[in-house]
């Protein structure tokens, strides 16, 4: 049993943007395929010229309805929430798959029906709770911006809400196997759920092997999408939202662009509606020249911009993982974060990077200026990360207790 080869269906929420939930989801296929199983992803929503396009035609994706509505205003929730109801009368695509996995809601809730209907074994992964079941602090002051609250998918969700929690709940803990990504999160859900978690770290690469870093971080300068980049940089990469907090490291630049003349702050990732409230903060704080968008990156730029950074923020308080991090540690690059949620279980403070007290820039901005003029402890701990990151933190390491758990439900 434990050589035979499964079939497994994945079902995210969706895929039509470039973060680490997307990252996770191709990782996991890929892992499960190097293995020898067959791994298909079926979706509510689909974008792929916005979710990673250089990647994800190398997976099988396949979709529950027509995807027409993604481009109107609404148009992705009302897809969501059609697939919702409509993926369980389609029970007859998946009587030759062998286990089921849920990769939060409405992924979850899919996984259930059908392993009901077809009485097979299901996974349910979970990032975090149900976000919009159960903020988090920063979503309360911020918005999840599901949808424009006077839209009827937004209406209706707000009436739907006291069923949705009921059907959360009962999928989640129904689940054979109930498995996230960090400690944090695994107590939340417990919390929550009342159902035992097992906790699988996240990788920190795209398959690609650990390279000799032979590059010099701190001068010359990288080309990146045929725009020059002067070195030193600082690099900060994830999805542009609000809850990401990416106003800490500009207004970092106000301070560290005085002590550093020369230095930049990168930010990657695709431009949407909160880009251009950042870039209006840059142009109030004159900063245009030191601020850096540089829009969705092939993995290829990303790599070259993580393996030559001189540091690497993470400003997005409240996170529940951040795999930002890890490739940045892959990549001998020192973390400066938060001392608060996910962050606190991937970086040791005053040994792969700092972790600063929350919200206290003025520490935050001393911290990364010690990496930037002290070269010899940069190095020394960005060695540290490596080492860390290759203990912990390896794709190899999170698919092994992945396929252990799914063969356990064969």
């Amino acid at each position: 049993m434990n050589k035979k080869t499964l079939k497994i269906a994945l079902f995210p929420f969706g895929l039509f943007y470039e973060g680490g939930g997307e990252r996770l989801v191709f990782e996991q296929m890929r892992g499960l395929e190097k293995k020898g199983h067959q791994a298909v992803c079926f979706v509510p929503i689909l974008i792929k010229d916005k979710c990673y396009p250089h990647w994800i035609n190398k997976f099988k994706i396949k979709v529950f309805v027509p995807q027409w509505l993604n481009w109107f205003n609404s148009g992705m929730l009302l897809q969501m929430m059609t697939s919702s109801w409509l993926a369980p009368f389609q029970f007859w695509r998946f009587f030759k798959f062998d286990v089921f996995m849920g990769i939060g809601q409405p992924g979850v809730w899919i996984a259930f029906c059908l392993s009901k209907i077809l009485n097979k074994p299901y996974l349910a992964w979970m990032n975090q709770p149900t976000r919009f079941l159960y903020p988090r602090k920063i979503d309360l002051e911020n918005g999840l911006r599901i949808s424009d609250k006077k839209s009827i998918a937004s209406r209706t969700i707000k009436i739907l809400r006291p069923l949705v929690s009921i059907l959360d709940k009962a999928s989640v803990c129904s689940a054979d196997v109930l498995m996230c990504n960090s400690r944090l999160v695994a107590g939340w859900l417990e919390k929550i759920y009342q159902k035992k978690v097992i906790q699988n770290y996240p990788g920190g690469e795209l398959g690609a092997k650990i390279k000799k870093q032979g590059r010099k971080r701190f001068q010359g300068r990288l080309r990146i999408k045929g725009r020059m980049i002067n070195k030193p940089f600082l690099l900060v990469t994830n999805r542009h939202f609000p809850q990401k907090k990416f106003e800490y490291g500009i207004a970092l630049m106000s301070f560290l662009g005085q002590k550093i003349p020369g230095l930049n702050l990168v930010i990657t990732g695709r431009e949407n509606y909160h880009t251009r409230q950042l870039k209006t903060l840059v142009h109030q704080l004159s900063l245009e020249k030191k601020v850096i968008f540089t829009g969705s990156l092939e993995e290829k730029d990303l790599k070259r911009l993580y393996s030559q950074a001189g540091v690497y923020l993470y400003v997005a308080p409240q996170e529940d993982f951040g795999m930002g991090i890890v490739e940045a540690m892959f990549e001998k690059v020192p973390v400066v974060a938060w001392d608060e949620a996910g962050p606190k279980e991937t970086v040791v403070n005053g040994r792969t990077g700092y972790l600063i007290k929350p919200y206290d820039l003025d520490d935050f901005g001393k911290k990364v200026l010690r990496l930037l003029t002290n070269k010899s402890l940069n190095k020394k701990m960005g060695q540290a990360a490596l080492s860390r990151a290759r203990e912990k933190f390896t794709w190899e390491r999170h698919i092994d207790i992945l396929e252990k758990e799914i063969k356990k439900l064969d």
